[in-house]
């Protein structure tokens, strides 16, 4: 898959999610927010 085209796709389920939370829309507690930034990171790094 086109890299920029998958790094887009990761990068705005992320800010969906933050824009969600800014609107009250959604709560995510410290330990969410971390495993959010974690499965966001992980989704597109290179595992071996």
């Amino acid at each position: 898959m086109n890299p920029s085209l998958m790094a887009q796709m990761h990068y705005g389920s992320f800010v969906y999610a933050v824009k969600a939370y800014l609107h009250g829309k959604l709560t995510l507690s410290d330990e969410e927010i971390k495993r959010l930034i974690e499965a966001t990171w992980n989704s597109v790094s290179v595992r071996e």
